[in-house]
């Protein structure tokens, strides 16, 4: 479950948390883990009714059937396809702040690296590079230690009007529920459960210690990211030295792009459960419509804040993919989980109101 939930949001989220929630973001992100904990219990339950390994999707499928299990694949494809927009300039944000004199870069470098990092993904994906689990398992820690070293750095800075933070938000208690909903993007990884746990076949006391290790586990990743990044951004320093600056932004580059690779074929998968076509041109057409996707989400990328806009419809497409996995474990349990299914629909819904006051003032 930890491999599936730290990810890109443990380069990206610090500094978007921080930027919308300041010094409260540690607190945040202890809620996260708490809600994503719950998470994972209630679908660990419902992946011990007999389910066979399937993604979340296909399990909320299983019990509410198959338009449901499009719904949940579709919000996903969307999201997967914002996330990767976002991640892109989340990188072009680094490399425009690491270049810029006296505050300022050209125009054009912003778009020119976002767009440049989506390309590369999307042909990477086009030509299904092989990717050894070997190399992947080994990108986690690479990522973490870089993750750790730009929280140090407070790279990059989430200054207001940024690409990293709205120019404005109504108020703390909306910047705190949007911090809280797109925290979901880093988050996205805790429906796991429901190919991990079928797999295992392991007695319930051991299924439930291992959740709540994996919980601990990225609570403490997490948890000292947020606070690094929150301690080095109060510093009188300012900004790293430029030698720090561009070597951080450059290897945010390289992984950025990895991970866009790979999340662009996954949602390419994603796309084939939804048409379920499976002819010898049916994965390319897929891997267009997700490219599609991206580049229009990524037109946005140069409005103030516009990473936290775009994060906000991967956080999205979890939530809906967790309130319907709630619901198929309450019908698919009973009563059983009444205890946790409805409190914790509640708690997802509840970031509907921050929403609205950040749309509407």
């Amino acid at each position: 479950m930890f491999q599936g939930v730290a990810g890109a949001g443990m380069l990206v989220m610090p500094a978007v948390v921080h930027g919308l929630a300041g010094p409260s973001a540690p607190l945040l992100w202890g809620a996260h883990v708490a809600l994503g904990a719950a998470v994972a219990l209630l679908l660990t339950l419902l992946a011990r009714t007999g389910l066979p390994p399937m993604p979340l999707a296909a399990a909320v499928g299983s019990v509410l059937g198959r338009t449901s299990q499009r719904c949940v694949d579709l919000a996903y494809t969307i999201g997967f396809s914002a996330g990767q927009a976002a991640l892109a300039w989340f990188a072009a944000q680094s490399v425009v702040a690491a270049v810029a004199e006296d505050g300022h870069a050209a125009a054009w470098l912003g778009p020119v690296v976002a767009f440049g990092v989506l390309g590369v993904g999307f042909v990477l994906a086009l030509l299904d590079v092989p990717t050894p689990p070997a190399l992947l398992r080994l990108r986690l820690p690479v990522v973490g230690l870089l993750a750790f070293a730009c929280a140090a750095a407070a790279w990059p800075a989430a200054a207001p009007g940024s690409a990293l933070t709205p120019a404005s938000v109504p108020g703390a208690a909306a910047a705190a529920g949007i911090a809280l909903l797109v925290l979901y993007f880093a988050g996205v990884g805790w429906e796991s459960v429901t190919d991990l746990v079928p797999r295992t076949k392991a007695g319930p006391g051991v299924t439930l210690a291992g959740v709540a290790l994996g919980a601990s586990a990225v609570a403490a990743v997490y948890l000292p990211l947020a606070w690094l990044y929150g301690a080095a951004a109060g510093r009188p320093e300012g900004t790293p030295p430029g030698w720090l600056r561009y070597a951080l932004s450059t290897a945010l580059l390289a992984v950025i792009t990895s991970y866009c690779f790979t999340n662009i074929r996954a949602a390419g998968r994603i796309v084939a459960r939804v048409t379920g076509s499976t002819d010898p041109g049916a994965r390319r057409r897929q891997l267009a419509v997700v490219g599609l996707l991206c580049a229009a989400f990524a037109t946005a990328g140069a409005l103030p804040g516009s990473v936290v806009w775009l994060l906000l419809l991967p956080a999205c497409a979890a939530t809906v993919g967790y309130v319907m996995g709630a619901v198929a474990a309450f019908r698919r349990i009973g009563n059983v989980t009444r205890w946790l299914a409805w409190p914790l629909v509640v708690a997802l819904a509840a970031v509907v109101e921050p929403i609205r006051l950040l749309l509407l003032g």
